[in-house]
């Protein structure tokens, strides 16, 4: 290479990493203009790995434009570069981002025979990353298919494999099961059945598992696009699991994140989870106020996808409350996208098709028994040690399912069931829910980090006041609930009352040198004809009633 030419190469890569920042960031008009310009120049002057790469890089954005057969030839012309070279791993790499797009096509057995391909090169290497990578899009593939256990099983297959690879692939496997448990419940509620919708619970509770171990990592990383992406995820479980201040506090965290850091995108993503979740909580007039807020940016941004389904979002939502005539407007636009959409796909399937098809009867029989037989070979030949590692990942997280992530406490969900379990016997008990003060504020002036490590020393403090037979879980949010099994009211009262001042006095709980932290406590004790809702109301009355009072104290209910 020449001197001139190692000078322009080192400037497109820095023009790739750029463009690729771009991506990541979810600003596709400018990741694809910086690409389209690395892919004219490595053609001018003849630099074909950069040409493949650039090309691969269009090829990932393209679609958020709608042009699917655009990517596809992008993708084709990197693998024939990649073959040439018989560069292996940006082969297989490529055979698995262009099944991404085979699927959103609808082409499955396509998708399907690239990542059969890319799985041979894997063994052929002996390269568990290539493998992991066929594992995780075979997944996708089949959750598509709505193979949901079937998609399941790949994805810890390849859960398994990056135990031996980095963060990112560890981070990226547990998010993809969180996604997946989010789209997988979306679908269960539709149907607006209570079987399913018993069922939508479960898988929201599994997908919670992997958001909270997804989350440890992009924190452990420091990386905030990660931090911000499963936030988002985490987020959108809780609000399928009941827990809407959870919810709203990291799809928060998520969004202010993102802004941060110029991830547009992901803000705007946090921005229509958070009207979703005002819709899901009967706030539908919020909901529609966040949609038309952010809708520009999303024009801006040119995300027709998103685009699409936001306006299908405001058309229902708008029905929903009697504003007709705005929902016929949003509908009306919805429709007119949703059919330029569908006459897209329809013309890229067509091209794609016909290309397909020119391949000989013969070759397309060899490539579908090829793939069938590896993927009879996956099943049978699991190896015992990726058997037990695959056990021991699900016990650790069995082990977690009751904790919660940031506290190291118990979490709602266990102290739900406890207390339905109390309900159910004879012996008497209280119920305790404490609130940090201000806590609003204290995120506003301190910052939500410092925030966070006040929640975690509270719980602790609480916990390590308790009497014997009681226990606490984080109710939500800055929000704790206590269960006192087998005391008296002033028994309760009297522990309460002690943990209150041992706060205001805790080093680790202190905001300045002369301020303190302060909760309010509001204690309610069993009556015999009580069901779990209704002594939890009462607590919840009392809380009220001491924040009315001035905060900082314990306020008990009325008989």
């Amino acid at each position: 290479m020449t001197e001139n030419n190692l000078s322009l190469s080192n400037q497109l890569e820095a023009t790739l990493a750029q463009a690729n920042s771009e991506r990541n960031k979810a600003n596709y008009k400018a990741g694809i203009a910086l690409a389209t310009e690395v892919l004219e120049q490595a053609r001018q002057h003849s630099l074909t790995h950069i040409q493949g790469r650039a090309q691969m890089l269009l090829a990932m954005q393209l679609p958020r434009q709608g042009l699917y057969h655009e990517a596809v030839q992008h993708y084709r012309s990197a693998i024939s570069i990649w073959q040439s070279q018989n560069d292996i791993e940006q082969l297989a790499s490529a055979l698995n981002e262009q099944a991404v797009i085979y699927i959103q096509l609808g082409l499955m057995d396509e998708a399907l025979e690239n990542l059969t391909r890319s799985m041979e090169y894997a063994r052929t290497r002996q390269n568990p990353a290539l493998l992991f990578w066929a594992y995780n899009r075979i997944g996708v593939v089949l959750e598509h298919l709505e193979k949901h256990e079937e998609a399941k099983k790949f994805m810890l297959q390849a859960l398994v494999l990056s135990q031996q690879l980095d963060i990112e692939a560890r981070f990226c496997v547990l998010n993809n099961l969180a996604d997946f448990s989010v789209l997988y419940v979306r679908e269960l509620l539709s149907h607006k059945q209570p079987q399913l919708a018993e069922q939508a619970t479960a898988v929201a509770s599994e997908g919670l598992l992997y958001a909270q171990q997804a989350l440890k990592l992009a924190r452990q990383s420091q990386n905030p696009y990660r931090e911000a992406l499963i936030l988002a995820n985490y987020g959108a479980l809780q609000a399928y699991s009941g827990d809407f201040s959870g919810a709203q506090h990291n799809i928060l965290l998520s969004g202010n994140l993102a802004r941060q850091h110029g991830f547009q995108g992901l803000e705007l993503d946090a921005e229509l989870l958070l009207a979703r979740i005002a819709w899901m909580h009967g706030d539908v007039q919020g909901a529609i106020d966040i949609y038309e807020d952010i809708l520009p940016a999303l024009i801006e941004q040119d995300d027709r996808l998103t685009i699409l389904h936001t306006h299908l979002e405001i058309s229902q939502a708008c029905q929903q409350i009697g504003l007709m005539e705005k929902a016929f407007s949003h509908y009306k636009r919805y429709h007119q996208m949703e059919r330029e959409q569908r006459s897209s796909v329809a013309a890229s399937r067509a091209k794609l098709m016909t290309s397909v098809s020119e391949l000989s009867d013969a070759r397309r029989e060899l490539e579908r028994t090829r793939m069938q037989a590896e993927l009879d070979r996956i099943r049978q030949e699991e190896s015992e040690a990726e058997k037990q590692a695959l056990r021991q990942m699900i016990d650790e997280l069995n082990q977690k399912i009751h904790i919660d992530d940031l506290t190291n406490i118990h979490n709602r969900r266990f102290m739900m069931k406890t207390l339905r379990e109390a309900v159910k016997g004879s012996e008497m008990f209280c119920v305790a829910l404490v609130d940090v003060d201000h806590f609003k504020n204290i995120n506003d002036t301190y910052g939500h980090q410092r925030g966070d490590v006040l929640l975690h020393h509270l719980a602790q403090l609480i916990q390590n006041s308790l009497p014997p037979k009681a226990i606490v879980s984080r109710h939500g949010g800055e929000e704790f609930l206590i269960l006192f099994m087998g005391r008296q009211l002033d028994s309760c009262y009297e522990a309460c009352e002690q943990i209150r001042q041992e706060l205001m006095h805790d080093i680790d709980c202190k905001l300045e040198a002369d301020k303190s932290m302060t909760i309010s406590i509001g204690l309610s004790q069993r009556h015999s004809d009580d069901g779990l809702e209704a002594i939890v109301e009462r607590a919840d009355q009392a809380l009220y009633e001491a924040k009315n009072s001035g905060r900082n104290r314990v306020v008990t209910a009325s008989p």
